[in-house]
């Protein structure tokens, strides 16, 4: 659906978004009266998948996450097979687990990109060329170290945030 394309370009204060979301709610609500659940399933997910797509130091939209939670529990306890399958408390703890993400790892994380961006920047600027020098711990520029450094920030940042 194309909605859920234009939730993941969320900014603040774009009114598109809110609309996106109220269409897909709608849509979700129409097929669940219609009796088609798996269709209702995927808008509900298209909705919290799309807000979890585009958060960064804040969750966009959490109390459309929460909605769209409690409908995708109902629809899936509703479903006989699923239910049976997956069992009433396994599909309630899967939607109690917290996703929110550690705000100090994720501006570790951009702090290590600009880092590593910037190095790089700054030594196309300084030197204007590639040189190619043997290995030895000698002759490794101080550049490529804060590089590393940086890169190895922005790596880890981006799995603990």
């Amino acid at each position: 659906m194309h909605f859920g394309r234009s939730i993941k370009w969320f900014l603040p204060l774009n009114p598109y978004v809110k609309k996106s979301i109220n269409m897909l709610f709608a849509i979700g609500e129409k097929l669940e009266r219609e009796g088609k659940n798996k269709k209702a399933l995927f808008a509900y997910r298209t909705v919290r998948s799309s807000l979890f797509a585009c958060r960064s130091f804040y969750t966009p939209g959490k109390v459309y996450i929460e909605t769209a939670e409690k409908k995708i529990e109902n629809l899936l306890l509703r479903d006989k097979t699923i239910a049976n399958n997956l069992g009433k408390t396994f599909i309630e703890k899967a939607f109690n687990i917290k996703t929110d993400t550690n705000i100090i790892w994720t501006i570790l994380m951009e702090l290590g990109l600009l880092g590593w961006v910037g190095t790089v920047i700054t030594y196309i600027l300084k030197n204007g060329e590639i040189r190619v020098y043997q290995f030895s711990l000698k002759i490794i520029p101080y550049g490529v170290i804060i590089f590393l450094l940086f890169y190895l920030l922005w790596i880890v940042g981006m799995l603990k945030a």
